[in-house]
């Protein structure tokens, strides 16, 4: 059974990376209608590895987190932008504690989790499932799993 601490950071993580790529787009009010509910289906997809019972806890905590009394208003850009990719790098200690392939279930479920709610909706004009603002975002929370 894994500790409470690492599961919020894993979900405070995942939390965040998706709030960050949502900062990047430009969806309506319908828009993050779509992404919130394609929050709850990517953190419910764990996949089976070792991490998977961490996995589970921490997708328990995303959803009560996002749904919770301190909810962050997916309209406001600015707000969103502005959580910061340190905040995704809090997962890093726990990261750096787990077996390597452990780590990786990890990182994939976290970048999952905001590509998923990127391609929940499009942006006006464009034509594809997740625009280039979005793709950078998603390119610097990789980069920041990585380090």
């Amino acid at each position: 059974m894994h500790e409470r601490e690492p599961a919020g950071a894993v979900a405070a993580a995942g939390l965040v990376a998706m709030y960050y790529v949502i900062g990047h787009n430009a969806s309506d009010l319908w828009g993050a209608t779509r992404e919130a509910f394609a929050l709850k289906a990517a953190a419910a997809d764990v996949g089976d590895g070792p991490a998977t019972d961490l996995l589970r806890e921490a997708a328990g905590e995303v959803v009560d987190r996002h749904t919770g009394e301190a909810r962050i208003d997916l309209r406001d850009k600015d707000a969103l932008r502005g959580l910061g990719l340190e905040q995704v790098a809090g997962v890093l200690p726990v990261l750096g504690q787990l077996p390597d392939e452990a780590a990786d279930q990890v990182r994939a479920w976290i970048l999952g989790i905001a590509a998923q709610v990127a391609e929940a909706s499009h942006d006006a004009g464009e034509t594809e499932e997740i625009s280039a603002a979005e793709r950078r975002a998603l390119d610097a929370i990789s980069n920041v799993l990585s380090s």
